[in-house]
């Protein structure tokens, strides 16, 4: 758990504070204010460990806690993460509000969301199993039961319901592609700067 909170506290450093040498304390207190979803994210890491013990008393006290302060912390962050969600480290989720994740899901390593991020299942069915990197703009909807391999960027507002292959970029209702990343470009996990793919989407000089 440890240390995956670590990966989420430096990615947040990295994609939302100016000074990148800034403490890991400093940046979670500084998250916590600006970007309240940094709660749901910790919060979330402290319910997957506790479910996922293998003491039975101490599994069952540590998900007491979980659901007794689980209505708090979304009230807080406006995030519902579901505990037994797969999720890699190094997971931001910007700002506030309307983030839904399943449990019948997964999501990679290093990826960011912005608010009104969900994934969609039915009748308790597999639901999208995102890979790492990924970058999801404002009120994106995934849709089904969908592989998003490594690298893929989102468009603001888009809706997937297909799979996804690698380094690729999508827009659109339904989500196409409209284009690949080039072997020159930038991968988003070297973004810099306002948490934006701006410099993925430029070729290096």
């Amino acid at each position: 758990m440890f240390e995956n909170v670590i990966a989420d506290l430096k990615h947040y450093r990295f994609q939302c504070v100016s000074n990148k040498e800034s403490s890991l304390v400093l940046t979670l207190f500084s998250c916590l204010y600006r970007h309240p979803a940094l709660a749901a994210v910790l919060f979330y890491r402290f319910g997957h460990w506790a479910y996922n013990l293998r003491i039975p008393i101490i599994r069952e006290i540590g998900k007491l806690l979980y659901l007794i302060f689980q209505p708090l912390v979304r009230l807080y962050s406006g995030v519902q993460i579901n505990p037994r969600t797969e999720i890699g480290k190094g997971l931001v989720i910007m700002h506030f509000g309307g983030v839904v994740l399943c449990k019948d899901c997964s999501i990679g390593e290093q990826c960011v969301l912005h608010h009104n991020f969900s994934i969609v299942t039915t009748n308790y069915r597999q639901g999208a199993r995102i890979g790492n990197n990924f970058w999801a703009g404002v009120a994106v909807v995934m849709v089904g039961n969908i592989i998003v391999e490594d690298n893929v960027i989102c468009g603001a507002g888009s809706i997937v319901t297909k799979s996804v292959p690698a380094n690729a970029i999508i827009t659109g209702t339904p989500a196409k592609i409209l284009r690949f990343r080039l072997p020159t470009e930038m991968p988003p996990k070297q973004i810099h700067g306002h948490h934006s793919p701006e410099s993925f989407l430029k070729l290096d000089k």
